[in-house]
């Protein structure tokens, strides 16, 4: 019995990697989509949930929940697909190859990065906001603990992402 060529191992290997990272692709693809609905329904039950008359305050809340939510999504997005072109890389071995996956993946991680820290921005900002609002006394009460609904709602995103 001839033993296997090692070309046609590494042809079926490089296949069989590819068609994972196609499926890890794949799998980006829904979550972002995953995210999009439910960042539409953070921010719809943010907007739908407030007491009284709608205001801009509460629409500029609803959005942030909205945007703070999507963001937490794209970040596991962008992380899934750099899993997705690391294995891509070892798929494809010329160098002309290697460096546009290299390219790619330090354009992802530098998104990542900067999606991030805008997304922590936002939060810290939101959460100054409202400990502003409850110590003027026109935003939600706190707790015996001293937290606000939408600072245990911002708490409870966090945790997610």
């Amino acid at each position: 019995m001839a033993a296997p060529c090692p070309g046609k191992v590494g042809i079926v290997t490089a296949a069989l990697i590819d068609r994972v990272a196609g499926i890890i692709d794949l799998l980006a693809v829904l979550t972002l989509l995953c995210g999009l609905v439910l960042s539409i329904l953070a921010g719809w039950r943010r907007f739908a949930r407030a007491e009284g008359e709608r205001t801009a305050r509460l629409t500029s809340a609803a959005l942030i929940t909205f945007r703070i939510t999507l963001g937490r999504w794209m970040l596991t997005a962008l992380e899934i697909l750099i899993v997705s072109d690391v294995l891509h890389s070892i798929s494809h071995r010329t160098l002309d190859e290697l460096a546009i996956l290299t390219v790619i993946v330090m354009i992802r991680v530098a998104m990542a990065y900067f999606l991030d820290l805008e997304l922590t921005r936002i939060e810290r900002h939101e959460r100054r906001a409202a400990e502003d609002a409850t110590a003027e006394g026109d935003g939600p009460a706190p707790t015996e603990s001293g937290e606000t609904e939408s600072s245990r709602f911002a708490q409870r995103l966090a945790n997610r992402g």
